[in-house]
C-alpha cells in the first residue's frame, strides 16, 4: 500500500472516544478518516473504547493504525468503505456491531452523505478497491464479520482472529449482482475460530485465494460458493470438530450448471476427519451397513439395496461437487485403487447374495459395470496426470517419417557396396503443424476467424506442449534435490 505512504502525508492522532455522526469534533476518529483531505496515517493516544453512532465511512487513503494500544471499536456501528480505495484497517478489536437504521453520516471531503439499512457487520466494503485489512480482531457481531460486496476488488485480508461468530465472511453481494466477477481477493495468515459456523469465505463470482489460515472447526462448512466462483485453497489447516459436519466445503449449484465452481486445492492439511468431500467415506459406511443388514429380512428388500450399491458406485465414478487441479493431489492416484477394489468386492458380495432370487439382476449388473468403468476412468486421468507421468503423456510420439525405412534400407545397400552417394536435403514444410505464416483475414466472418484462431491454438499446444511438460517436471526434480541437499547438511 505505498499509496498511503510518502509525499503529502498527514499524521492524526485521535485523542477523543466519543462520537458525533454527522458533526465530528477534532480528535475524534470520525473527524480524522472522514474531513481530512489528502492521505492521512490515524493513531490513538491512548486505549480506548469507542461506541460510534452511526457507520463510519471511511475516505481513500486513509490508513487506520492501532498497533501499540488496545482499541476497541464495538456495541452499535461499525466501518463502512463505501466507493473509497487505498484504505487499511490495521490492529483494531471490533466486536458486538449492530444494525443500523437510515440515517445521515458524515462522509468524505465533509459532506454528509444519507444511508440506507445498514447490516450489523464489522467491516463492510462497498465497490471499494486496494483495501488492506491486517491484525485485526472480529467476532460476536449482529450479521456478519467482513462482507466484500457490489463490485469491491483488489483486497487483502491478513493475519486477523475471527471468532464466535455464525455468518463469517461474504465475498460477492448477491446471486444476481454480475459486476462481482471481477472481484479479486486474498485471504491469508488468518485464525478462523473456535465457534465459527460458516462462511470462511463463502465467494460468488470472482476470485478468492485462501492461503496458509488455520480453521479451528466449524458447524456447516468451512469454504463455500455460488456463481462460478474460482477458488484456491493454499497451504491451510482444516481441524475439524470432534463430531458434526466435517465436510470442509459447500457448494451451491446454479440452475442446470452442475460445475457452478473451480476449486484449487494445493498442499492442505486436514485433521480431526476434515475432507473436502465425504462422498467417498458415506458411500463405504453406507455398503458397509447393506452388507451387515443382507442377512435381516427386516432392514428392507435386499434386491432394492443391492442395486443402489450399484449407484453409488456410479455416483463416485464421476463426482463433480469438486475438482482439484493440484498435480499433487495425482499422486493418490493408488489409494483409489484400492477403493475401487473393496468397493467392487463389497458390491459383488453383496449382489451375490441376492441370487438366485434377484429379478432385477440385470439393471443392478448393468449399473454396477458403468459405475466401474466411471470410476475406472477417473483413477486413469489421476495416474496418467500425476507427478511421475506428467512429462512422459505430454511429449508426442516419435514420427520419423513416412520414408523412415526405405531411407535406412537404401543407406544400408550404399554402406555395403562402399558407395558414396550425394545426399540432397530438401526442407518440406509441414502443412499440417504449419501456424509460421497464417494471418488473420479481416474479411472473414467472426465465426471464420474465431475457428482459424482456435486452429491456430492447436497447433501451437501441441508443438510445445512437451516443452512445458518437460520444464514443470525438471523444475520439480530440482526442488527435491534443494531439499535433499538442504536435509543432508543440517545432519
Amino acid at each position: 500500500m505505498t499509496s498511503n505512504m510518502g509525499k503529502g502525508l498527514t499524521y492524526y492522532k485521535v485523542t477523543d472516544p466519543s462520537d458525533n455522526a454527522v458533526d465530528p469534533k477534532p480528535g475524534t476518529l470520525r473527524y480524522g478518516a472522514a474531513l481530512i483531505k489528502g492521505k492521512v496515517w490515524i493513531t490513538f493516544q491512548r486505549d480506548m473504547n469507542i461506541k460510534l453512532e452511526k457507520p463510519l465511512l471511511i475516505s481513500s487513503f486513509t490508513a487506520i493504525d492501532g498497533r501499540g494500544v488496545n482499541v476497541h471499536i464495538a456495541n452499535n456501528a461499525c466501518l463502512l468503505i463505501f466507493k473509497a480505495s487505498n484504505i487499511i484497517i490495521h490492529g483494531l478489536q471490533i466486536h458486538h456491531c449492530k444494525s443500523q437504521g437510515p440515517s445521515s453520516v458524515m462522509g468524505p471531503d465533509g459532506k454528509v452523505i444519507p444511508l440506507g439499512q445498514v447490516d450489523g457487520d464489522a467491516i463492510r466494503l462497498v465497490t471499494a478497491s486496494k483495501v488492506w485489512i491486517d491484525h485485526n480482531t472480529l467476532y460476536q457481531c449482529q450479521d456478519g464479520l467482513l462482507d466484500v460486496t457490489r463490485g469491491s476488488t483488489d483486497i487483502t485480508v491478513s493475519n486477523n482472529w475471527f471468532r464466535d461468530q455464525d455468518k463469517v465472511m461474504l465475498l460477492g453481494h448477491d446471486d444476481g449482482y454480475l459486476r462481482d466477477k471481477n472481484m479479486r481477493v486474498t485471504v491469508m495468515y488468518n485464525h478462523f475460530g473456535p465457534n465459527c459456523n460458516q462462511r470462511m469465505p463463502r465467494v460468488r463470482f470472482g476470485f478468492a485465494h485462501v492461503v496458509n489460515n488455520l480453521y479451528q472447526g466449524w458447524t456447516q462448512y468451512a469454504i463455500g460458493g455460488s456463481m462460478k466462483p474460482s477458488v484456491k485453497s493454499e497451504a491451510n489447516l482444516f481441524i475439524a470438530n470432534r463430531s458434526g459436519n466435517k465436510e470442509v466445503t459447500w457448494r451451491r449449484d446454479s440452475v442446470g450448471d452442475k460445475n457452478s465452481w473451480k476449486f484449487y486445492s494445493v498442499r492442505d492439511v486436514f485433521e480431526n476427519g476434515a475432507s473436502f468431500l465425504q462422498t467417498d467415506w458415506i458411500a463405504i459406511y453406507a455398503i458397509g451397513l447393506i452388507s451387515n443388514g443382507q442377512s435381516d429380512p427386516s432392514k428392507g428388500n435386499k434386491n432394492i439395496l443391492a442395486f443402489w450399491v450399484s449407484f453409488l458406485l456410479l455416483h463416485l465414478g464421476g463426482p463433480d461437487s469438486i475438482t482439484s487441479f493440484s498435480l499433487e493431489d495425482n499422486q493418490l492416484w493408488i489409494r483409489h485403487l484400492f477403493r475401487l477394489i473393496a468397493k467392487l468386492f463389497a458390491a459383488a458380495y453383496i449382489l451375490f447374495q441376492t441370487f438366485p432370487n434377484n429379478n432385477i439382476w440385470f439393471p443392478t449388473i448393468l449399473v454396477l459395470l458403468v459405475g466401474a468403468i466411471k470410476y475406472a476412468e477417473r483413477l486413469t486421468a489421476m495416474y496418467l496426470a500425476n507427478l511421475k507421468r506428467f512429462g512422459s503423456t505430454t511429449l508426442p510420439k516419435p514420427n520419423p517419417g513416412h520414408d523412415y525405412e526405405e531411407s535406412v534400407a537404401k543407406y544400408s545397400q550404399t554402406r555395403s557396396v562402399k558407395v558414396v552417394e550425394q545426399t540432397q536435403i530438401t526442407v518440406v514444410e509441414n502443412l499440417e503443424h504449419s501456424y509460421k505464416d497464417r494471418s488473420l483475414d479481416d474479411s472473414k466472418k467472426p465465426e471464420d476467424m474465431d475457428m482459424e484462431i482456435l486452429v491456430t491454438a492447436y497447433f501451437l499446444f501441441q508443438d510445445f506442449k512437451g516443452l512445458l511438460g518437460s520444464f514443470w517436471t525438471q523444475m520439480i526434480k530440482n526442488q527435491a534435490g534443494i531439499s535433499f541437499s538442504t536435509l543432508a547438511l543440517l545432519m
